[in-house]
Protein backbone atom coordinates (compact mmCIF):
# COMPACT_ATOMS: atom_id res chain seq x y z
CA UNK A 1 0.00 0.00 0.00
CA UNK A 2 0.92 3.85 -0.62
CA UNK A 3 -0.42 6.98 0.82
CA UNK A 4 -1.11 9.26 -1.80
CA UNK A 5 -1.41 13.00 -1.40
CA UNK A 6 -3.23 14.58 -4.55
CA UNK A 7 -3.57 18.25 -4.92
CA UNK A 8 -6.09 19.46 -7.97
CA UNK A 9 -4.08 22.96 -8.37
CA UNK A 10 -5.76 24.00 -12.00
CA UNK A 11 -8.73 22.57 -14.03
CA UNK A 12 -9.87 22.86 -17.02
CA UNK A 13 -13.13 20.74 -17.29
CA UNK A 14 -15.36 21.12 -20.11
CA UNK A 15 -18.33 19.62 -18.91
CA UNK A 16 -17.79 19.62 -14.79
CA UNK A 17 -16.40 21.68 -12.74
CA UNK A 18 -15.04 18.74 -10.45
CA UNK A 19 -12.55 16.21 -11.03
CA UNK A 20 -13.27 12.98 -9.68
CA UNK A 21 -10.21 11.11 -7.63
CA UNK A 22 -10.94 7.30 -6.92
CA UNK A 23 -8.07 4.65 -5.87
CA UNK A 24 -9.23 2.34 -8.42
CA UNK A 25 -7.98 5.14 -11.34
CA UNK A 26 -4.42 3.79 -10.23
CA UNK A 27 -2.73 0.76 -11.59
CA UNK A 28 0.78 -1.14 -10.68
CA UNK A 29 2.81 -1.60 -13.89
CA UNK A 30 5.74 -3.97 -13.80
CA UNK A 31 9.39 -3.14 -14.46
CA UNK A 32 8.41 -5.83 -17.71
CA UNK A 33 5.82 -3.42 -18.73
CA UNK A 34 2.89 -5.46 -17.86
CA UNK A 35 -0.20 -4.47 -15.96
CA UNK A 36 -1.11 -6.04 -12.31
CA UNK A 37 -4.44 -7.20 -11.40
CA UNK A 38 -6.10 -4.41 -8.98
CA UNK A 39 -6.46 -6.91 -5.39
CA UNK A 40 -9.85 -6.91 -3.87
CA UNK A 41 -9.02 -5.45 -0.68
CA UNK A 42 -10.60 -3.63 1.96
CA UNK A 43 -8.15 -0.08 1.89
CA UNK A 44 -7.59 1.33 5.36
CA UNK A 45 -9.02 4.92 6.41
CA UNK A 46 -8.29 7.41 5.10
CA UNK A 47 -9.70 5.93 1.48
CA UNK A 48 -8.65 7.95 -1.78
CA UNK A 49 -11.85 8.87 -3.07
CA UNK A 50 -13.76 12.10 -3.32
CA UNK A 51 -14.56 14.90 -6.21
CA UNK A 52 -12.05 18.09 -6.06
CA UNK A 53 -12.81 21.09 -7.21
CA UNK A 54 -9.67 23.21 -8.33
CA UNK A 55 -7.26 24.18 -5.37
CA UNK A 56 -8.43 21.29 -2.83
CA UNK A 57 -6.53 18.16 -1.93
CA UNK A 58 -7.20 14.42 -0.84
CA UNK A 59 -5.12 12.08 0.86
CA UNK A 60 -5.63 8.34 1.72
CA UNK A 61 -3.98 5.06 0.81
CA UNK A 62 -4.18 2.51 -2.28
CA UNK A 63 -3.42 -0.43 -2.47
CA UNK A 64 -1.48 -2.74 -4.83
CA UNK A 65 -0.68 -6.79 -4.94
CA UNK A 66 2.44 -6.92 -6.77
CA UNK A 67 5.69 -9.68 -6.81
CA UNK A 68 8.20 -8.90 -4.29
CA UNK A 69 10.91 -8.72 -6.26
CA UNK A 70 9.59 -6.15 -9.00
CA UNK A 71 10.19 -2.43 -8.86
CA UNK A 72 7.09 -1.71 -10.48
CA UNK A 73 5.50 1.99 -11.61
CA UNK A 74 2.30 3.75 -10.22
CA UNK A 75 -0.31 5.49 -13.20
CA UNK A 76 -2.78 6.99 -12.45
CA UNK A 77 -5.49 7.30 -15.59
CA UNK A 78 -3.43 4.83 -17.34
CA UNK A 79 -3.80 5.60 -21.53
CA UNK A 80 -6.33 8.74 -20.82
CA UNK A 81 -5.20 12.45 -21.95
CA UNK A 82 -3.77 13.39 -18.15
CA UNK A 83 -2.53 10.26 -16.90
CA UNK A 84 0.24 10.53 -14.47
CA UNK A 85 3.39 8.21 -13.61
CA UNK A 86 5.09 7.44 -10.00
CA UNK A 87 8.62 5.87 -9.30
CA UNK A 88 8.14 3.75 -6.16
CA UNK A 89 11.80 4.30 -5.61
Amino acid sequence: MIFIKFKLIEFEGETFSSYDIDSAKFEAVSSNGVVYENPMIVEPEPSLSTELYEGGEVEGWVAFLVDEDDTPLIVWQREWDDELWFSLE
